[in-house]
């Protein structure tokens, strides 16, 4: 038992070591430093681009190795889609904080218990065999969260509606 307490004690204090930053995901508002109708050249400081997607009207899709992903207009966010809730960003060690301590894999009463059941559902079509995608927008938040076979795989930061 000794033993289970020093390793305990070891890994909390390896972890506190590593002080990952948090970023905290604000519904409406944006994901740490990356903020809606920011323009994107200040998202390069914190984040490393793999490609962007072109769209009509000028706007475009960028993806980030760290897991996130920006849709943008005339140069600023729009959107902003996180996969993963931890990474390394250029600054670092990044920890994504979420209401009610979500995290992916959770399922829709874990996020119904965080942010309520205010929202809007729609069943994305797929493939015959595949596991069911549904998409829950949180409206009036500006949040938006994607589940595959019921269990959260990305949270969406947009502008409240």
């Amino acid at each position: 038992m000794k033993l289970y307490h020093v390793v305990t004690a070891l890994v909390t204090g390896l972890s506190l070591a590593a002080g990952a930053e948090t970023w905290k995901v604000t519904p409406g508002t944006g994901v740490g430093p990356i903020l809606l109708n920011q323009p994107c050249p200040a998202i390069l400081k914190v984040l490393t681009p793999t490609d962007s997607i072109g769209m009509q009207g000028g706007g475009a899709y960028l993806r980030f190795k760290e897991g996130v992903e920006l849709e943008v207009q005339n140069q600023k966010v729009l959107q902003i889609v996180i996969h993963q809730l931890n990474f390394n960003a250029k600054s670092g060690p990044v920890d994504i904080l979420l209401d009610g301590n979500l995290k992916m894999g959770a399922g829709l009463p874990q996020v119904e218990g965080a942010y309520g059941r205010a929202y809007e559902s729609k069943a994305i079509p797929v493939a015959k065999g595949q596991p069911p995608i549904t998409y829950y927008a949180y409206k009036s938040r500006g949040l938006g969260v994607r589940t595959v076979g019921g269990k959260v795989v990305e949270y969406s930061v947009w502008a409240r509606h």
